[in-house]
């Protein structure tokens, strides 16, 4: 036998991500008419306070936007109601907005190593985009135009936060060929998609 009770909550929860993808669409339509931005919805939750009176729900959001030609953004939002907390994060993301150094040729040229609160996380280059071991972290690097790429990843508890964090930490030490040709002193066609040639020379990037 159906449980009404149990029924009206799965179609009050398919309504509500019916909402969501329209008003993502709508929003995103909205705030950057004419240009190639995906928002992705990371995160999403519901607290209750449960008082005396009545119980009062609190939704936030994890959204992150990228063009995939080196602009990227995320943002977090709260509300009392989903739409509220959606338009906060999406608010958010746009104030977060920023252009990492790309060449879409090359698009990494050395190891990245970065870590947040016990999460770590390293881009190693290579010929083409391993995208192999987590599809929100590949999502994101395709979000940001980043197509030469193996990643690893390693934690106890993949916090969705804690993946944006490390994230943005390694897009933002990205050098461009020409850049990291200048600051080690060699010509631009000497760079290569091997990790090892810069291990001996000790300029895998960490944060």
């Amino acid at each position: 036998m159906i449980d009404p009770k149990r029924f009206n909550k799965q179609a009050m929860a398919e309504d509500a991500r019916r909402t969501e993808d329209k008003l993502l669409e709508e929003r995103l339509r909205n705030l950057y008419d004419g240009e190639s931005f995906v928002i992705l919805l990371l995160d999403r939750g519901v607290t209750t306070n449960v008082t005396t009176l009545n119980r009062v729900n609190h939704f936030r959001y994890l959204v992150f936007m990228g063009n995939a030609n080196g602009v990227i953004g995320y943002g977090t939002g709260k509300g009392g109601n989903f739409e509220t907390a959606l338009n906060n994060a999406i608010k958010d993301c746009k104030k977060n907005l920023i252009a990492v150094p790309l060449d879409h040729f090359q698009t990494l040229t050395t190891p990245i190593e970065t870590w947040s609160n016990g999460m770590r996380l390293y881009l190693e280059p290579r010929t083409d985009m391993n995208a192999w071991g987590h599809p929100i972290i590949a999502a994101m690097l395709s979000l940001a135009g980043v197509s030469h790429v193996a990643f690893k990843i390693n934690a106890r508890n993949k916090n969705t936060y804690n993946m944006v964090y490390c994230m943005f930490k390694a897009l933002t030490l990205m050098k461009t060929p020409k850049s990291l040709a200048e600051n080690m002193g060699f010509k631009l066609y000497h760079q290569s998609y091997m990790p090892w040639k810069y291990y001996d020379q000790h300029i895998t990037f960490r944060h």
